[in-house]
């Protein structure tokens, strides 16, 4: 499943997706009164790659499949709609295959650059109601490249004759690659709603909820070059603070 999600977002689809962010750039109504906001986060991640034990979710038994990141990050707004993120997370990410007889780890800084929407429309922005301006929805697509170490173990119990894989790399390594994160953010503002609200720095934080896929240009973060996926990615699910600069 990952590895079509992974395809969809080349080509033709990726040519898609810009058309419908440039189109909701000009029918949304977002950010009056703000120019950027500043962000910190800390969430989980799960590795979609070829070393894995799970189905549909990561195992907590043995070596943790469930592993942590946290980040920083900056949006810079062009206009009302669209902005420019940078950010900059730390990853970290694990995952073991009894049935291959091998486990890996890995972690490192992940710096990108991302294009960064708001659909405000969808809360009201406008409105009057104290609800329609505690939402905030983002969408982002961007690329950035992942600095990380890694290392691949064989279990105790290896038999290279069952080891189903066309290259694999025991051991630790330094590597890198590029990465494509698209994400999803949901914003909810803290303090109580005020007409004036962008003119009160108490009333410009938010709490965030966020996910992201970050799909990989490699089939290595995992030492593993294997048949399940031709290139490895990762899920981070966070949660984090939001301080808006306004105008």
């Amino acid at each position: 499943m990952w590895f079509i999600l992974y395809k969809l977002f080349f080509v033709r689809e990726l040519t898609i997706l810009l058309v419908a962010l440039m189109f909701a750039n000009h029918t949304s109504t977002a950010q009056k009164h703000y120019d950027a906001f500043v962000q910190i986060d800390v969430g989980s991640t799960i590795s979609l790659a070829d070393v894995k034990r799970y189905y549909f979710a990561p195992t907590t038994q043995g070596l943790i499949e469930l592993r942590y990141g946290s980040g920083v990050e900056t949006t810079v707004f062009m206009n009302d709609n669209l902005g420019i993120n940078f950010d900059i997370h730390y990853y970290t990410l694990a995952g073991i295959d009894p049935d291959k007889q091998v486990s890996f780890t890995a972690s490192g800084w992940a710096p990108s650059v991302s294009l960064s929407i708001a659909f405000n429309s969808f809360f009201g922005e406008n409105l009057r109601s104290p609800w329609d301006r505690r939402f905030k929805l983002f969408g982002k697509l961007g690329y950035g490249h992942f600095f990380y170490n890694n290392e691949l173990m064989l279990l105790d119990d290896f038999d290279a004759q069952n080891l189903q894989t066309d290259n694999y790399s025991p051991g630790k390594h330094s590597r890198g690659t590029s990465f494509f994160p698209v994400e999803v953010s949901l914003m909810y503002k803290l303090n109580k709603y005020d007409n004036q609200f962008f003119r009160r720095e108490k009333d410009r934080l938010y709490l965030v909820a966020s996910a992201s896929i970050a799909f990989t240009d490699t089939d290595e973060l995992d030492n593993y070059a294997g048949r399940d996926f031709s290139k490895d990615a990762f899920t981070y699910f966070s949660v984090g603070l939001s301080y808006f600069f306004g105008r």
